[in-house]
């Protein structure tokens, strides 16, 4: 993936509670955790925002990425 496609790939996060997913998470990764025994919920809105920036190190250029869930950019110099 690129930094931009990073950004907006469906979130998972553990807590106390099992995993949260967002419902952009396909119905077949959903059905395979519960099959291997992890308690799954749906979330709306449970994640924060995201901007990153990739350096590649061959071309010398930065990527940036910005959550499309959130407001925000990501700048580098």
């Amino acid at each position: 993936m690129n930094v931009q496609e990073a950004g907006e790939a469906a979130r998972v996060s553990h807590g106390n509670n099992g995993l949260s997913v967002e419902s952009a998470m396909p119905e077949s990764v959903r059905a395979a955790l519960i099959q291997r025994g992890h308690k799954v919920s749906q979330v709306v809105g449970a994640y924060g925002g995201y901007q990153g920036i990739m350096f590649d190190p061959r071309t010398r250029v930065l990527m940036g990425g910005s959550d499309v869930r959130k407001d925000g950019l990501a700048i580098g110099w």
